[in-house]
């Protein structure tokens, strides 16, 4: 991703974020240099960093990150040779299973595409399991036979997120597939303690070579939107150690919902971390 792209998306939640949370009065910026991403001079001048909780490292090929990627490149490819072979349009929800990981390749394209054939006779909505039971890496299938052109543009995203919302979000991967990845089935208790721990140390060593500020704090989003995200967010987690934010802050943008993590100071000398003039 590019940086332009990387600022672009910033900006996107960060817009988001003023409307949903009262920051003390100033001017705020971009930041320069190494970061923060978003300087507020105030009373304070507080420096802002963005990032964003996903599941697992990217890097590992079944992280949730790379599996995103790979569920939406095929899928992607699936929704055209359907479309190409039929000259149909239909609109499909798609969950897949987590302890199923998919691979590169066509086999999985190619049952997608059969299975799409197979669900034009059926009415609208969710599809029984035996009739996807040879894809062992879906858990949920939701049909609308409507075809897309007379369809109400973006229903789909809309009925998941705005009926409980009432606020619109762009999907940034893909805004006119007609198929959704509706990500990957978990359990509801899993914690996202361990990668926001990473998460605090990776900006902690980042921090040395931020600009100098009165305070930092970190905003951690989470988009319901990416499938790859960390959803599952409790607020009755333990405290969060850092020598350098005064705020871990967790946005839900599909809520717009704020949860302010108590942290504790560690013992590391904090004037180390103040950044730089």
């Amino acid at each position: 991703m590019s940086k332009d792209r990387n600022e672009e998306i910033e900006e996107y939640y960060f817009e988001h974020f003023r409307q949903d949370y009262r920051l003390p009065s100033g001017k705020i910026r971009r930041g320069a240099g190494a970061g923060p991403d978003y300087v507020l001079c105030g009373e304070k001048k507080i420096g802002i960093e963005i990032t964003q909780l996903y599941e697992t490292k990217g890097s590992d090929p079944q992280s949730a990150q790379a599996q995103a990627k790979l569920r939406r490149q095929i899928i992607t490819q699936a929704e055209e040779e359907f479309r190409k072979n039929t000259g149909e349009a239909i609109r499909l929800t798609l969950g897949f299973r987590e302890d199923k990981p998919i691979k590169a390749g066509r086999e999985l394209q190619e049952k997608l595409v059969e299975l799409a054939a197979r669900l034009r006779a059926l009415p609208n909505g969710v599809v029984p399991a035996g009739l996807f039971e040879d894809i062992a890496e879906l858990w949920y299938v939701y049909v609308d036979r409507r075809p897309t052109d007379q369809a109400e543009d973006g229903k789909m995203e809309r009925t998941f997120y705005d009926d409980v919302t009432k606020r619109s979000y762009r999907y940034l991967d893909n805004p006119r597939s007609a198929w959704f990845d509706l990500g990957s089935g978990r359990g509801p208790d899993k914690m996202a303690m361990k990668p926001l721990r990473e998460i605090l140390k990776e900006k902690e060593l980042k921090s040395q070579k931020y600009e100098q500020c009165d305070a930092y704090w970190l905003l951690v989003v989470v988009n319901y939107a990416d499938p790859a995200q960390d959803h599952e967010i409790r607020i009755d987690y333990e405290p969060v150690s850092t020598g350098v934010f005064d705020k871990v802050l967790l946005y839900r943008t599909h809520v717009g919902h704020v949860i302010e993590f108590p942290t504790t100071k560690t013992a590391s000398n904090l004037a180390e971390h103040k950044g730089t003039e």
